[in-house]
């Protein structure tokens, strides 16, 4: 046995936990399941990073991540505090204060 899960083993077990707890709705999430479950098979299949084509994947990782904070599988720090705000919220809230002005 692999010394970490794979991914897609992962994260299955946190929707069906999420699912259980009822914090995802898979009629409502349930695109949002399917896409990540997607991708989380890319990033399990041999070789990657590396594509066929030769090119390096830099792109699946981070989108898979973003589906699982958007589905609030990623967890929150050790505190209990709220997760930091991402990258692309900070971003919009800026552009939303330079429109204001």
């Amino acid at each position: 046995m692999p010394k970490y899960p794979r991914v897609e083993t992962a994260f299955n077990a946190a929707v069906e936990d999420a699912v259980r707890r009822g914090e995802i709705n898979l009629r409502a999430h349930g695109a949002a399941v399917a896409a990540a479950r997607k991708l989380a098979k890319v990033l399990d299949a041999p070789g990657w990073p590396e594509m066929p084509s030769g090119k390096v994947d830099n792109v699946t990782a981070t989108t898979f991540l973003r589906y699982c904070e958007a589905l609030r599988l990623v967890p929150q720090d050790a505190q209990g505090a709220k997760p930091s705000q991402t990258p692309t919220a900070a971003l919009r809230h800026k552009v939303a204060a330079l429109k204001a002005v």
